[in-house]
């Protein structure tokens, strides 16, 4: 190559040795000028580097990206781009003509050292589309070539539109490409020697002059989706099998094609998926026995292989015949559906793609051929390995000559999305168990399709297909959007939200599918995913041992604890599990207060239930969630059980003596705990104190003197307030003495638990969390909370790594720091010894420096100090951290807390099985009081 430098003004030339064949593009591209290199862009192979200031004596290869569409590259319809945007190196591809490759694929190149690329997206043809019907029809076949790519914007592309030019073997535009049939997924059999039970497709646009020999194996490899041991060849001037010849390297290849453009016929290939099989010695020990010819004919690349006598080929049913004469697919029992043909009528056979129906018997000595080789009772479709992939995304789902289902419902919930993806008016013409056909419902279109049951394979397989539509496509469906093609669409999401409306589906159905369906359809579809999701959930229930089991097994320590209720016919139902991990236990009583929050939550599935939980506070103020349980229902009996169980994991001894629980009023709570925990401290959520309160007395007058008064810490002050209270309205004062003070105002709180709160939050700070779980079925909704609790604990850990163990945890310092802007307005006099007085105007109170004290008792209540304990130390020209915080604030026992991890489980299908009967879901609970709908009448 020449190079012309700006600093020289010369022409330099370069001879570089090139590691690969160069087979430049037409036209020729390039250079592209990015990273300080020159790039030019060689076909299939990828980009050619050369540097002159690095190195000027060889050039690197830069290949295109691997996850890209092979066969896109040997496709005479393929444009690609490759270019610099922002300093980087881009690469865009164009495939057209195939549906199954993406339309459009870009890459940029994320490590040029490496050569690695990175994919920015992948379009294919059909998630195109405009509101514009006539530009939404015509971007179904237009075609683009690319242009460029933006200067500013790399994910800017710019594309040439235009109408695709009609196939013409005679323009010359058009390269002329080998026409090969590569048959696969089958076997060599040895007695006699045939490629059976497999599959064989055309391909006529596919460069494969262009490839070597691995290149052949790795575009037959992505094709197939399996592995190419061996490939073979037939010499065209030679019979099979005595014409193949295994293609060991290069040169065997290009002999192939040599051979290939001389003789100009489609030559077949045959792939070897196993490698076991040794063509010439079996060619040897049958060279004596090969009289005739046997020649695979291929169904217009359908993939349907047959082995017919030369020159003869099998042709369509009649469309007088819907049902084909298989004595291999039907046995005795189904004579009644494919018997009712007279015992002498020639059978029929269809050719996809050819729409004139012949008879066998015009052809002559078909009929002998397939007496004597196929037989009265041989099956006249061979089995084939194309099985429906449901898991094939809707709208790329389409009939394929051959293909087999499980049922028949499966075979028209395919059809049912074809029609919907592609606006095909679709017609069941016959509907039962072992048959189906299918006909556009517009009288002169040309499709068809006839399905039936296959006794031996217990598969529904498409027996005949025209696949081809002349019929005007229209997307107001009639009869083929069912409410159960709605619900099997929508099963996944009723599964996670049970509660979603009917309205909110129409909704969904709209934006999904476009298409507007009735609130009466969508009401009965609602009904039937339920009800598919049903089965679901009881399998979730029957689970519950084995997920009890893995959890024990996974974690040793842990308490799990599954109660049901059997009844008089021998069955179990669902009533309650408890659950919690070894490692929270160990880390609750390692470094957290002796603090716990209790709530229950509702389950948002249509098998309702209550999720039970308590959480704990850590040295940093945060949430620990500790243990929780599902019931059925929130009672007195249920909360006992569960503190019960509760007091045994944390061995909360002394009939809870220093401890402390905060809740809402539940009256089943509150009346357990008097009975597991007498001895604790019972805190009732303010918050919910408020609320009843605000029903009878609401303003903001009563709110700002409600909180003053639950958060005032001396009784004298409590009192004050209370007074301000009665004078607004008397009767308030009554309503919040008769809900007992000493349980929701701080005034009245014990002191030294390092706790002054006087809500609930942090139990509703979980349950917000876990919102999203609360609508799944139960494992799921026990696993969601085990991956959070389980992330939460490592991620914590990594929070305070590098906390010093002896230094109060960044939370508390930061309200120290609050404390501390606040005392400037204190002024401090010593009383002697170490007892001072904080005063302000009017206020004072008594600070005991040594007993870490305060009048006003909010240092004793939070453990930290107050506003006048902090000017105290300052007047004293001590910090308010260190001996005078609560040891239970220190990073140190927050380590404790979060050194334990909770270890990940295995997954369902890894769960230890039971001798235990599985549950059932719960049973359905009526609730108390009247009916809260009105039963519609229906009389006159």
């Amino acid at each position: 190559m020449e190079i012309f430098s700006s600093e020289t003004g010369k022409w330099i030339c370069y001879k570089l040795p090139c590691p690969i064949p160069i087979q430049w593009q037409e036209p020729a591209d390039g250079p592209i000028y990015c990273y300080g290199a020159l790039h030019w862009e060689v076909r299939y192979n990828g980009l050619l580097a050369f540097n002159p200031y690095n190195d000027s004596k060889s050039v690197r290869v830069i290949p295109f990206p691997d996850d890209r569409d092979l066969l896109s590259k040997y496709l005479d319809t393929s444009s690609q781009l490759c270019g610099e945007s922002q300093g980087t190196l881009r690469y865009f591809e164009v495939a057209h003509g195939r549906k199954q490759f993406y339309l459009f694929s870009m890459w940029s190149m994320k490590d040029y050292e490496k050569g690695e690329w990175c994919c920015e997206f992948k379009v294919r043809r059909s998630d195109l589309h405009s509101n514009d019907l006539e530009l939404s029809n015509w971007l179904l076949d237009g075609w683009f070539l690319p242009l460029s790519f933006h200067p500013l914007n790399p994910n800017l592309v710019y594309l040439y539109c235009m109408e695709p030019e009609p196939a013409s073997e005679s323009s010359s535009m058009k390269p002329v490409f080998l026409q090969v049939d590569v048959h696969f997924q089958g076997m060599f059999t040895r007695n006699p020697i045939r490629y059976t039970g497999g599959i064989t497709q055309r391909f006529s646009d596919i460069d494969f002059a262009g490839m070597d020999k691995d290149g052949c194996v790795a575009f037959i490899e992505r094709f197939t989706a399996e592995k190419c041991e061996k490939l073979y060849d037939c010499q065209p001037d030679i019979d099979f099998p005595k014409g193949l010849t295994l293609i060991c390297d290069n040169p065997d290849y290009y002999d192939f094609i040599e051979i290939a453009y001389e003789c100009g016929v489609i030559l077949p290939m045959y792939v070897d998926h196993f490698g076991d099989s040794n063509i010439q010695e079996w060619l040897d020990e049958h060279k004596d026995e090969f009289v005739g010819n046997v020649e695979e004919e291929v169904l217009d690349g359908a993939g349907l292989v047959k082995e017919v006598a030369p020159g003869y080929r099998d042709v369509g049913d009649s469309d007088t015949n819907d049902e084909v004469q298989n004595g291999d697919d039907d046995d005795d029992e189904d004579e009644d559906v494919d018997g009712d043909e007279d015992d002498h009528q020639k059978p029929h056979f269809f050719i996809k793609g050819n729409e004139s129906q012949v008879e066998m018997g015009e052809k002559a000595g078909a009929s002998e051929f397939f007496e004597e080789d196929m037989g009265d009772n041989e099956d006249v479709y061979p089995e084939l390995p194309n099985i429906f992939n449901d898991k094939l995304n809707w709208k790329e789902q389409e009939p394929v000559l051959g293909m087999r289902f499980e049922s028949p419902k499966q075979l028209k919930h395919m059809l049912c999305n074809y029609a919907v993806a592609n606006g095909y008016q679709l017609c069941f013409v016959k509907n039962d168990t072992r048959r189906l056909l299918v006909k556009c419902c517009d009288g002169k279109c040309t499709f068809r399709l006839w399905g039936s049951w296959m006794s031996e394979d217990k598969s529904f397989q498409i027996k005949s297909l025209i696949g081809e539509h002349n019929c005007a496509k229209n997307f107001k469906f009639g009869s083929i959007v069912t409410y159960k093609w709605i619900g099997t669409h929508f099963k996944h999401q009723f599964y996670n939200n049970q509660k979603m409306s009917v309205r909110m589906l129409r909704e969904e159905v709209k934006i999904d599918f476009g298409i507007n369906v009735s609130m009466n359809q969508c009401r009965r579809a609602k009904k039937y995913a339920l009800s598919l999701v049903e089965g679901t959930i009881a399998e979730n229930y029957g689970r519950l041992w084995s997920y009890g089991e893995e959890i024990k097994r996974s974690n040793p320590g842990s308490t799990v604890k599954i109660c049901v209720d059997s009844m008089p016919d021998g069955k179990n139902y669902f009533s309650k599990i408890y659950i919690c991990f070894a490692s929270v236990k160990e880390g609750w009583r390692g470094g957290c207060r002796r603090i716990i929050n209790l709530d229950g939550c509702f389950l948002k599935t249509f098998r309702q239930g209550e999720l039970l939980c308590v959480v704990g506070r850590d040295a940093n103020n945060g949430i620990f969630p500790i243990a929780w349980a599902v019931v059925s229902v929130e009672n007195k009996e249920i909360w006992k059980w569960f503190l019960e169980t509760l007091s045994e994991d944390l061995q909360c001894w002394n009939d809870g003596n220093g401890l402390v629980l905060i809740s809402d009023q539940h009256k089943g709570l509150i009346e357990a705990v008097k009975e597991v925990f007498p001895a604790a401290e019972h805190r009732q959520c303010a918050r919910h104190i408020y609320a009843n309160f605000r029903k009878r007395f609401s303003g903001s007058k009563f709110e700002n003197l409600f909180w003053k008064a639950s958060k005032e810490t001396t009784e004298a002050q409590f009192n004050v307030v209370m007074k301000e209270i009665g004078k607004l309205n008397p009767e308030a004062v009554v309503h919040l003495m008769a809900r007992d003070p000493k349980t929701w105002s701080l005034a009245f709180f014990r002191v030294h638990n390092s706790c002054e709160s006087v809500e609930n939050g942090f139990s509703e700070s979980f349950n917000s969390v876990i919102l999203d779980a609360r609508k799944k079925p139960i494992i799921s909704m026990l696993e969601d909370i085990h991956i959070y609790v389980m992330q939460r604990m490592v991620t914590m850990k990594l929070t305070g790594k590098g906390w010093n163990a002896y230094s109060v945890c960044p939370n508390i310092r930061i309200r120290l720091n609050m404390l501390q802007t606040e005392q400037r307005h204190w002024h401090v006099i010593s009383c002697g010894g170490m007892k001072f007085e904080a005063r302000k105007m009017d206020e004072a109170f008594i600070v005991d420096v040594e007993k870490k004290e305060c009048s006003c008792r909010l240092w004793q209540l939070n453990g930290y100090g107050c506003v006048h304990s902090v000017a105290t130390l300052a007047y004293l020209n001590l910090t308010p951290d260190g001996p005078y915080v609560d040891p239970m604030y220190l990073a140190a026992l927050y380590h404790n807390t979060y050194k334990q991890p909770i270890h990940g489980m295995n997954g369902q299908n890894m769960w230890p099985s039971t001798d235990l009967i599985p549950p059932l879901p719960p049973l359905k609970r009526r609730h108390v009081g009247p009916r809260m709908k009105w039963i519609k009448s229906f009389g006159t």
